[in-house]
């Protein structure tokens, strides 16, 4: 009898512990993204006016969402005429505005911009429509005499299910097709997503399921002067913010 109450306890500690893990990777389901939309203008400072629709349904009770735009990105890896480089770099964002008048708060932490839409008084409704826009400042990151557009469309780490989404990139000037690249699913790329190329104007979208660890993600490569970064003003407000505080280390 003691024997079969240590079994017992043994097979209900190792139950919770699996039942503990299931709880942790399981996706939220209080609500889905029906689809979320994202918009793209690209200057050839290297400036993306990026605005993201997000159409959001509610199974639960929810006062809104949050949205995390990273601004630091550590330790990346670019494979570029068989050589690999790994690179961390800072893509400052600035501008950051709600379009669809929603009550909204926006912070930062270690790297990235926190926003977070939605009423602190009232619930949402069972579908809202979110819609946001701001500007990334993209840099020159020395790969081999080559310039990129690389850009997490829809991110990785949404624990909640996206069931459709599409994405339109306004490119200032020409480039060549052949070099663009997407990723879904780590280095591939669900066979689903469909885009076309017309003119300056990348449009596409993807109808599978995106869930957590999974993301659309373009990589095109540039000529070395598509973009002239010298001319976006906020490297330059940074620059003289260095020199301000290098001066004062000296003084």
């Amino acid at each position: 009898m003691k024997f079969f109450k240590e079994f017992l306890i043994i097979a209900f500690i190792i139950l919770m512990i699996f039942s503990s893990d299931n709880i942790k990777t399981q996706a939220n389901t209080d609500f889905t993204f029906s689809n979320i939309d994202i918009v793209i203008k690209v200057d050839e400072k290297g400036v993306f006016d990026v605005t993201e629709t997000f159409d959001v349904d509610f199974y639960a009770y929810r006062h809104g969402i949050y949205i995390d735009l990273p601004t630091r990105y550590d330790n990346f890896k670019w494979e570029v005429n068989g050589q690999t480089y790994e690179k961390s770099y800072t893509w400052p964002i600035t501008n950051i505005n709600v379009l669809s008048n929603h009550k909204s708060d926006i912070s930062y932490d270690s790297g990235y911009y926190r926003i977070r839409l939605g009423d602190a008084d009232t619930y949402a409704n069972p579908h809202e429509k979110y819609i946001i826009n701001y500007k990334v400042h993209s840099t020159d990151l020395g790969l081999d005499g080559i310039q990129t557009f690389y850009y997490n469309l829809v991110g990785v780490n949404w624990n909640n299910d996206v069931l459709h989404s599409t994405f339109t990139i306004k490119m200032p000037k020409k480039f060549d097709a052949s070099k663009i690249f997407f990723y879904t699913d780590g280095d591939q790329v669900d066979p689903n997503l469909q885009y076309i190329v017309k003119g300056n104007t990348i449009k596409g979208s993807l109808d599978t399921t995106i869930n957590k660890g999974r993301g659309i993600t373009i990589k095109l490569d540039l000529p070395n002067d598509y973009f002239d970064f010298s001319k976006d003003p906020t490297f330059m407000y940074i620059g003289i913010g260095i020199s301000i505080a290098m001066l004062a280390i000296f003084l």
